[in-house]
């Protein structure tokens, strides 16, 4: 299978916002089973993008915070932006098991699963990735074992609270 033909889709104005309150929607039962809190850290900004491919990266980055989470632990997940002099720096941040550095890009790989505990292909990440790139973005992780995972990314060229459309 090859992330390769992913395919970005029709480009819109997106209010952030409301697309993360369709997510929490869609992991309502999820949230519920495993008592996950939510926290959304100010306002998020208007972003020029494909609606549902960038659901698929809130929703696979949200439910990882809820799947890996700490053994009688309930998952805390906070999302919001870093305001940069260029653009907004998205993150998702959870308070779960956390990696080992030496496992930060391995674990955007197609197929690679950290854990076999949980249920998953190992897609995820590898899909999320691809989504930021054809977003003209990029994504990392900061991680240690123990200490949660802290998903960071930008989305194309954006400015602060809006985007302007290419002509």
């Amino acid at each position: 299978m090859s992330l390769k033909y992913v395919d970005i889709g029709e480009m819109e104005e997106i209010n952030l916002n409301d697309l993360i309150q369709d997510v929490l929607e869609l992991l309502h039962g999820q949230m519920e089973q495993s008592n996950a809190t939510i926290k959304i850290n100010g306002t998020l900004p208007i972003v020029y993008a494909n609606y549902k491919r960038l659901r698929e990266v809130f929703q696979n980055l949200i439910d990882n915070g809820i799947k890996f989470r700490k053994k009688d632990t309930n998952p805390l997940i906070e999302i919001g932006t870093i305001n940069t002099n260029s653009k907004p720096i998205f993150y998702v941040k959870d308070n779960g098991i956390g990696v080992s550095k030496q496992y930060h890009k391995k674990i955007f790989d197609l197929f690679e699963r950290l854990s076999h505990d949980e249920d998953g292909t190992g897609v995820g990440l590898a899909l999320v990735r691809r989504i930021i790139e054809l977003h003209q973005g990029k994504i990392w992780l900061e991680s240690e074992a123990g200490n949660g995972f802290v998903f960071k990314f930008t989305v194309g060229d954006l400015k602060w609270g809006r985007n302007e459309k290419k002509q």
